[in-house]
C-alpha cells in the first residue's frame, strides 16, 4: 500500500515538473512569436522582485498557459489540500517563475507555507426576521444588522477602515446577516465557497417554510426587490408579532423552533457536514431542488422541479424516466409513505398521474395544472419519513431502502399483521 502511494507522488511529481517546462517554453515561443501576430488578446505579469521585468503570454499562447496551470492545479488536488482557488494558485505559480527555478517540491513549500485562516463572510437577507439578536442556524448564524456591531466587537474580528460602512446601512430596507465561516488560504476562494452555501441555506429556508405551508408564494432573498410574489413569508423564532407589511402586503409568521425533534436534528446535519451518507445526500439534493422549485416564478418550471426533488431522492435504476421507472418509484414511495391498502393504491395511482405531466411537460411544453401542492406534500412526507422514522432513520444506502421495501412488498407476514 505504502508503495503505491509513493509511485502514485512520484508520477504526479513527474507529470507536474513536465507540466511546468512546458509552461516555460510556451512563454518563450510567445515572446518570440506571439508578439509578432500584434494580438490584442493577451496578458502581462511583472516582476515582483525586479521591476522593469517581466514577460507577456499572447493569443493562442495564452489560452495554452492557462490550461497547463490548471491541469497543476488539478494534478495536484491544491484545492481539496491547501483550500485555495485557481486565481490565487496561479498567481503563486507566476511568482515562483521568477525565481531561479520551479518544480514540484518548490510548489510545495510554498502552499505549506500560508496558514489557513477562518474568514466570515457576511451576506444580507431581506425577508428574515427572528426574535433574538442572533439565531444559530447550524454552525452559521443569522444576525440583526443593529447588533452586527456588538457581535464584530465580541468576536475580537478586525474590521478594516474601508468596510466600517457596513455598521451604518445606507439602506433603511429591513434585512438581518448571516455570517458564513470558511477556513482558506485565499479570501477570494472562501467568498466563492461561502456564496454555494449561501445559495444552499436559502433552499433550506424555503424548504422549512413550505413543510408547513404548500402552493403558496413566498419572498425571502439575498437583495432588495421592488416586485414580489403573492404573498410575503417571515421567518420568526418565538411567539412575537413581525413588522407588520411589506410594500402593503400582509406578513405570515412562519415559527422557527429549536431543533429537539429526530428530524430536526437531522436537518441541521445535513446543513453543517460534508461526509453524508448515500441517503442522506439524496435528501440534501432533494432539499435543494425543494428550494429551487418554490423560487420558481414558473409553474410549469416549478412542478419540474419538483419532480427533480422526488427522483434525486429515490430514483435508483434507468438514466431515463421509463415506464419501468415510473411504476419502481410510484411503488417506491406508496410503500414508504402510505399508511394502509388504499392511501397506497391513491398514492401509486398520483404518482402515475405526475409522471404523465412531467412526460407532456418535456415533450410538448403542456401543462394541465395538476395539483402542485399535492405533488410538494407527496415530497415533504418521503423526506419526513427517511429523517424522523425507524428503521429509515437507520439506514445510509439506498440498497438497504430497496431491501426494506421490497419486504414489505412481499413478506406475507408483515402485510398480513404477523
Amino acid at each position: 500500500m505504502r508503495g503505491n502511494i509513493m509511485n502514485k507522488k512520484n508520477n504526479i511529481k513527474k507529470r507536474v515538473d513536465s507540466l511546468l517546462e512546458d509552461i516555460i517554453s510556451t512563454i518563450t515561443d510567445s515572446n518570440e512569436k506571439g508578439s509578432q501576430t500584434q494580438n490584442l488578446d493577451f496578458e502581462i505579469h511583472n516582476n515582483p522582485y525586479k521591476a522593469g521585468c517581466g514577460f507577456s503570454v499572447h493569443g493562442e499562447y495564452k489560452k495554452t498557459f492557462n490550461n497547463l496551470i490548471t491541469e497543476i492545479y488539478t494534478q495536484m488536488n491544491i484545492e481539496s489540500k491547501y483550500l485555495c482557488g485557481l486565481i490565487f494558485f496561479k498567481k503563486i505559480i507566476i511568482d515562483l517563475m521568477f525565481k531561479d527555478e520551479i518544480n514540484y517540491e518548490l510548489i510545495v513549500e510554498k502552499m505549506s507555507s500560508y496558514n489557513r485562516l477562518e474568514s466570515h463572510y457576511l451576506y444580507k437577507i431581506y425577508g428574515l426576521t427572528f426574535d433574538n439578536n442572533v439565531l444559530p442556524f447550524g454552525k452559521y448564524k443569522f444576525i440583526k444588522k443593529d447588533y452586527l456591531r456588538t457581535y464584530v466587537e465580541d468576536t475580537n474580528t478586525k474590521i478594516d477602515e474601508r468596510d466600517l460602512n457596513i455598521f451604518e446601512p445606507k439602506t433603511p430596507s429591513e434585512y438581518v446577516l448571516i455570517d458564513i465561516p470558511h477556513l482558506s488560504i485565499d479570501a477570494q476562494y472562501g467568498n466563492a465557497k461561502a456564496k454555494t452555501i449561501l445559495k444552499e441555506v436559502m433552499n433550506l429556508l424555503y424548504y422549512s417554510v413550505a413543510r408547513q405551508l404548500f402552493g403558496s408564494r413566498f419572498f425571502i432573498d439575498t437583495k432588495p426587490s421592488t416586485t414580489y410574489f403573492d404573498d410575503v413569508f417571515i421567518f420568526s423564532i418565538g411567539k412575537g408579532s413581525t413588522s407588520g407589511s411589506k410594500m402593503e402586503i400582509k406578513d405570515k409568521v412562519i415559527t422557527l423552533n429549536d431543533p429537539s425533534e429526530t428530524a430536526e436534528i437531522r436537518f441541521l446535519d445535513i446543513i453543517t457536514k460534508d461526509d453524508l451518507c448515500e441517503l442522506t445526500r439524496r435528501i440534501k439534493n432533494s432539499i435543494m431542488w425543494i428550494g429551487i422549485s418554490l423560487q420558481e416564478q414558473n409553474k410549469t418550471i416549478a412542478f419540474t422541479e419538483a419532480m427533480f426533488a422526488l427522483e434525486s431522492l429515490l430514483k435508483y435504476d434507468d438514466d431515463i424516466i421509463s415506464k419501468s421507472t415510473t411504476a419502481q418509484l410510484a411503488e417506491t414511495v406508496a410503500l414508504l409513505v402510505g399508511d394502509s391498502f388504499d392511501e397506497r393504491i391513491k398514492i401509486e395511482q398520483d404518482m402515475k398521474k405526475f409522471y404523465k405531466e412531467r412526460s407532456k411537460v418535456v415533450h410538448s411544453g403542456e401543462f394541465s395544472n395538476l395539483d402542485y401542492a399535492q405533488l410538494m406534500r407527496i415530497v415533504y412526507k418521503c423526506i419526513g419519513t427517511l429523517m424522523s422514522k425507524k428503521p429509515y432513520i437507520e439506514m445510509k444506502k439506498m440498497s438497504e431502502l430497496q431491501d426494506y421495501l421490497k419486504h414489505l412488498k412481499y413478506d406475507l407476514k408483515i402485510n398480513m399483521g404477523e
